[in-house]
């Protein structure tokens, strides 16, 4: 599967110390680095597929949310620019 950047709403940064703020709004997601290897999201519907895909368009890996709308996935080795397509939101990735 691929997707055109021009389709992306909005990119949303953080580091990893804003994971220690547990309140979500609804329809709000947080998406953290737990490490430079993997990143989570959180505030995901249920079971809701989570895609990362390389700047090119082609997906890498796809996983479903958990029961409790989180989800987790490993980022490639490569430095580069990644984006994570949820069910309601793009993110843009920078892996260093």
């Amino acid at each position: 599967a691929a997707f055109g950047l021009s389709t992306v709403d909005s990119y949303h940064f953080t580091d990893g110390t804003v994971s220690n703020v547990n309140v979500l709004g609804s329809n709000e997601i947080r998406i953290t680095y737990s490490d430079n290897n993997h990143v989570k999201a959180e505030g995901l519907k249920p079971n809701s597929s989570v895609v990362l895909y390389s700047v090119a368009g082609s997906a890498i890996q796809k996983v479903s949310a958990s029961a409790e709308g989180v989800a987790e996935l490993g980022l490639p080795q490569a430095k580069g620019i990644y984006i994570l397509k949820t069910d309601s939101q793009t993110v843009k990735l920078v892996k260093e």
